[in-house]
């Protein structure tokens, strides 16, 4: 829901060449977070190596840190006890689209410009769906 007005509404990211700004995420220096946590650098643990866009889904090779802290995520990510990535983003611009079943009646915005900078392990992950 938005913040400021309380306007509550479905999000969706559309996962298209065309929708998707991939330089920032592809550079090969945007962070891996713990749980979008970016107030420190200690928050950082690891980096992203590469992203891609392939059959509307997001892909990304990560290198973790190998400090003492960041060994029990690692761990975790290695057992596939953690196996969810969340994204965080910036969105340029949205298209509005009227509500339907999926959206339990919510309007619907998508966005069809928009920025990921940052990738997530998360007990939550990102979802895509494909129009």
């Amino acid at each position: 829901s938005n913040f400021w007005t309380g306007e509550s509404f479905e999000e969706e990211l559309a996962v298209e060449d065309s929708s998707v700004r991939m330089g920032r995420i592809s550079s090969g220096r945007a962070p891996v977070l713990a749980s979008h946590r970016d107030f420190s650098l200690r928050s950082q643990i690891g980096v992203v190596e590469r992203a891609w866009l392939s059959d509307g889904k997001g892909h990304a090779t990560i290198r973790l840190s190998g400090r003492e802290e960041v060994a029990p995520i690692a761990q975790d990510i290695r057992d596939r006890i953690v196996r969810n990535v969340s994204v965080g983003y910036v969105v340029h611009k949205f298209e509005k689209l009227p509500p339907d079943e999926r959206s339990e009646g919510l309007q619907i915005y998508r966005a069809i410009d928009w920025e990921p900078h940052e990738i997530s392990p998360a007990p939550i992950g990102f979802t895509s769906t494909d129009t």
